[in-house]
């Protein structure tokens, strides 16, 4: 028996609640037992628990580098929704964020503004749009929370953007790479010409 789609998490607190777990597993083991009990099997129990497991371990942090005060506030980050935190933009998808000083100093309090957070693609998709945050000013950081699931793995090169590096927090507080950013020539690899266009002139 195959329940589907996942375990889901919380992304937005002030909508969301938490799935308990242990009372689903409660349910699921009474209905079982019941099926068991009438049809004289007991079934196996298939779901995907991928989002439950790594979503709320990965963090996605990026800097701002230009603001930018048009018929709204712009906020550009060095970071591309797209190759990065594409659920975001196309869902759109609702992410908590934090605004970090240049020294990692969380900031937080009654200076807020009305922003948007936006990467260096020539679309109109934000990653997010008309959010109340912390004043964010040039070279802060900008973590959006949860995107250990549907975040990288759902990149594109779009406009010739290579996806971020990934790194690994340990338990002991050390740091460690786990995937290297995308170079250029990544993107070029797969590319082939025609013998006859190939020729020097």
């Amino acid at each position: 028996m195959n329940i589907g789609g996942g375990i889901g998490i919380v992304y937005n607190p002030l909508e969301q609640e938490e799935l308990d777990i242990y009372m689903m597993a409660q349910l699921a083991n009474e209905y079982l037992e019941e099926f068991k009990a009438r049809r004289g099997y007991l079934p196996l129990l298939y779901i995907e628990s991928g989002r439950y497991v790594t979503g709320p371990h990965g963090v996605l942090v990026s800097r701002a580098i230009n603001k930018m005060d048009k018929y709204k506030t712009f906020v550009g980050l060095d970071i591309c929704d797209a190759a990065d935190i594409l659920r975001a933009p196309m869902y759109p998808a609702h992410h908590e964020v934090s605004i970090l000083s240049p020294s990692g100093e969380e900031k937080a309090g009654d200076l807020m503004e009305t922003v948007s957070l936006v990467g260096p693609l020539c679309e109109n998709m934000h990653m997010i749009s008309n959010r109340e945050l912390p004043i964010i000013d040039e070279g802060d950081f900008v973590v959006v929370h949860d995107t250990g699931a549907h975040g990288i793995a759902m990149k594109m090169n779009y406009n010739g953007w290579g996806c971020s590096q990934e790194l690994l927090l340990e338990e002991d507080n050390t740091v460690s790479r786990i995937s290297r950013a995308e170079t250029i020539g990544d993107l070029l690899v797969r590319e082939t010409s025609p013998m006859h266009m190939s020729k020097q002139y």
